[in-house]
């Protein structure tokens, strides 16, 4: 094999793995972005569970508040 065949297999067979590499690199990338975007959903939709949370203890605690009230009232009527 001539060297200039040789020169030009090496410089094909090196172009072939930076090609592969750079592949695998946007393979990696949007795996992870994937990922990320799981991720990011999942704490969206953690922060609607927290939301909906707090707004059913606010409502709790003000049917016990409004349910003292009306006790209290209903009590100083019996008396």
């Amino acid at each position: 094999m001539s060297s200039k065949r040789k020169i030009k297999e090496l410089e094909n067979n090196g172009t072939k793995l930076l090609e592969a590499n750079v592949q695998g690199a946007l393979t990696l990338i949007n795996n992870a972005k994937e990922r990320a975007d799981r991720a990011a959903q999942k704490a969206e939709s953690s922060q609607e569970d927290v939301k909906y949370a707090d707004t059913q203890c606010k409502a709790t605690e003000k049917f016990i508040n409004d349910t003292e009230k009306l006790y209290k009232t209903f009590e100083g009527q019996r008396r």
